[in-house]
């Protein structure tokens, strides 16, 4: 797991191959519209702080990074309008070499499916889900996981939120609140206090695993989070989402040149239909990252 400075904020990241991460296109977006950092210019960087031994063994800048081409801002849809949180995958490319010691993962290619348990890492901001959010939380050396299920999909945003599922939706559940099956009748397992968990700011970019043949796998990143009227940040019933990987495959395998492990390989994989995935659909609005 990695940290990434982006102009003095704290985003996250999963570690693909030697020397590449991936996160998410607002984490180098200067403005939220599209204004990427410029690593040209004297001053700028996008920085790797690695603590895989326990402590920061590896501050490593980026030499380039790559945003995927639908990505036209945070929450900004084709046309221009609000609503559309889609594409937001970026490839970081390192310098040198990250450390030995820090884990290479393979990327879950298959299709993410409601109900699918998911576990979350990061080095954002911490909190509960009585209160909300805890101030000045996130660190660079502070890795923290949590655990989830995805809800609820959302479909190529290029293509009306038809096609492929792209977006994942999980609620935070407790206390009684289970937001998405009292208002979409999508009802996933509960897990208890210690191990539900949303995500916070500074946890952008980095990953949802799940477990297969015995290892984590990437099958998504965390890009936002969000809550419905009367909800305060980061309780319980609210909401956070992110991009499935496997919607990003060609863009991964061309981002990374190649150096990235996809399982089952993609040419492998049986098309689902979308019968049965609750799409959110209009019903989409973000209000946080």
């Amino acid at each position: 797991m990695v940290g990434a400075v982006q102009q003095s904020f704290l985003c996250s990241g999963a570690l693909v191959g030697k020397r590449q991460v991936v996160s998410a296109d607002h984490c180098v977006d200067t403005n939220g519209n599209g204004a990427y950092v410029d690593l040209t210019k004297p001053g700028n960087d996008v920085r790797v702080v690695f603590n895989s031994d326990g402590n920061v063994n590896a501050l490593i800048n980026a030499s380039s990074f790559a945003v995927h081409s639908d990505y036209k801002g945070f929450n900004v849809c084709p046309n221009g309008s609000s609503g559309c949180v889609n594409d937001d995958v970026a490839v970081l490319t390192l310098a040198q070499d990250a450390p030995a010691s820090a884990q290479i993962y393979k990327v879950a290619v298959n299709p993410l499916l409601s109900g699918t348990h998911i576990i979350m890492a990061g080095y954002g901001t911490t909190g509960n889900g009585v209160t909300g959010y805890a101030a000045n939380s996130s660190s660079f050396v502070t890795k923290r996981t949590g655990e989830n299920y995805a809800d609820l999909f959302d479909g190529d945003d290029e293509q009306n939120f038809a096609g492929n599922a792209e977006v994942f939706y999980a609620d935070f559940d407790g206390a009684g609140r289970d937001t998405f099956c009292t208002r979409y009748g999508v009802c996933s397992p509960i897990l208890p206090n210690n191990r539900e968990s949303g995500i916070g700011a500074g946890d952008s970019g980095g990953p949802s695993f799940v477990e297969m043949y015995g290892e984590l796998m990437l099958v998504a990143n965390n890009t936002f989070s969000g809550r419905f009227t009367g909800q305060v940040a980061g309780t319980f019933g609210t909401y956070f989402g992110g991009m499935i990987m496997g919607a990003y495959t060609d863009f991964l395998q061309q981002a990374t040149g190649g150096r990235i492990a996809f399982v089952p390989e993609p040419g492998s994989i049986a098309l689902l239909g979308l019968g049965g995935l609750f799409v959110l659909g209009s019903r989409r609005r973000r209000s946080a990252k």
